[in-house]
């Protein structure tokens, strides 16, 4: 079976001291990748990620290891799995990668595959991508084009990472493509990809929807999550879309599958955002609470236009509609602006990176608008009380920049963490924080 990974307290050890650590420091002009696309943990504690530019040799992105270190406290270890060329087999990849049970990623990229086109910007369409590790230690993983996209029949511009179902099949989402409804260049997709029957074989793609930048909204950057068991109708998938045709300010869906003897999955927004009360554009799709509650965030909005946190509160009866509560709005200044990445919930704690705000300000890493932030979001004693805002740490440049990817846990009850940019070489950080 294969399955989508975040590996949770990965490996047994004492806590680590407060604050924030520097793990590992990107040097693009060493090779070593520019701009680190989230993380992904397997249970030897090695972290997989991609990053978007890879100079000198390659301006096309890379895949890249990061080895724990063989001393305690010592730096890690970075390896190049694998550099991508921007022909068949993609390129400047923005996503993270998932893993499977035999050791196998998968991610997307956002340009390559199919030869140029028009609708792809002459660029290629983008693609869905295998890295297999090698056969015997030393050796080079072999990277595998699953599917490449063609546009305004299936996507365009793979931009979120992929998730797996119990059966081994991956879904994803494109930010365009699909119907050639929108400057005949498409609103989105969400797609499935089923393994071949027999080893050596073609995946087979499928186009669960094609967004349409209407009502139901469209051109997700977010990936899909499932809800957990018992939650919504078997086999749904959610997500967030940053557009629709109301004020252009994104929805939360859900997907559900066909009824019997029908091919057509059925969209059902669950929340329109009304910019700028509630916050608009959302980025990474939501996180479930084990009561069935969605937790996301806004990139914009807000009273400081600076992003919110919100919840969505299921109907009590199916059908009925949604209930939206604000969490927390930002404001620009030490809490963070901004939220680009999901949100990590964990022991009722909300947890996640603001792109924005914090320290930096007027620094060469971080402008006019600060580096960014840590945050955590408490629950109140009483129902119906605010959430309570802690900044666990603010960016200045030296220690990191502009945080894109979501948090994932890590050992000791901290968490881990990277950044687009700032660090020693300016090419971005991988950071460990206890909060």
């Amino acid at each position: 079976m294969k399955t989508a990974c975040i590996v949770l307290f990965l490996c047994a050890g004492s806590a680590p001291a407060a604050g924030l650590t520097a793990l590992f420091n990107f040097n693009g002009g060493n090779g070593g990748g520019i701009g680190p696309n989230g993380l992904t943990a397997d249970a030897q504690g090695n972290l997989y990620g991609t990053a978007s530019e890879a100079p000198p040799g390659s301006t096309n992105g890379l895949a890249f290891e990061l080895s724990p270190p063989q001393v305690a406290g010592g730096p890690r270890t970075e390896t190049v799995l694998y550099r991508f060329t921007g022909g068949s087999d993609g390129g400047h990849p923005t996503s993270g990668l998932v893993l499977d049970d035999a050791g196998n990623l998968y991610g997307t990229a956002q340009v390559g595959g199919q030869s140029a086109t028009y609708e792809c910007h002459l660029a290629g369409c983008g693609v869905v991508f295998e890295l297999s590790p090698p056969t015997q230690p030393g050796g080079s993983w072999t990277e595998t084009t699953l599917y490449a996209f063609l546009g305004s029949p299936d996507g365009n511009v793979p931009w979120a990472s992929l998730i797996f179902d119990k059966a081994g099949n991956l879904y994803g989402t494109t930010f365009s493509g699909g119907a050639a409804n929108f400057r005949d260049i498409g609103c989105g997709t969400a797609f499935k990809l089923s393994p071949p029957a027999t080893a050596g074989g073609s995946w087979t793609e499928t186009v669960l929807y094609r967004f349409t930048c209407d009502a139901g909204g469209g051109n997700p950057y977010a990936g899909l999550t499932f809800a957990p068991g018992g939650a919504g109708p078997a086999n749904a998938l959610y997500g967030a879309l940053f557009s629709d045709g109301a004020d252009n300010q994104g929805v939360i869906f859900e997907l559900t599958p066909p009824a019997e003897g029908s091919a057509t999955w059925t969209e059902t927004v669950l929340h329109a955002f009304s910019y700028p009360n509630d916050g608009g554009n959302p980025q990474n799709a939501p996180t479930f609470d084990r009561a069935g509650n969605l937790y996301g965030a806004t990139l914009h909005g807000g009273p400081a236009e600076a992003g919110s946190v919100f919840r969505l509160t299921p109907p009590a009866t199916p059908g009925g509609p949604w209930t939206e509560a604000i969490l927390y709005s930002f404001t620009g200044g030490s809490d963070g602006a901004r939220p680009y990445a999901g949100l990590l919930l964990r022991k009722g704690d909300l947890f996640g990176m603001a792109y924005g705000g914090g320290g930096g300000v007027g620094g060469a890493d971080c402008g006019t608008t600060g580096c960014g932030t840590v945050f955590e979001l408490s629950p109140p004693a009483a129902a119906g009380a605010q959430w309570t805002e802690t900044t666990l740490h603010e960016f200045d440049g030296p220690d990191g920049a502009k945080p894109l990817s979501s948090l994932i846990p890590w050992t000791g009850g901290a968490l881990l963490g990277a950044t687009a940019g700032g660090g020693k070489f300016d090419d971005g950080t991988v950071f460990r924080i206890a909060p």
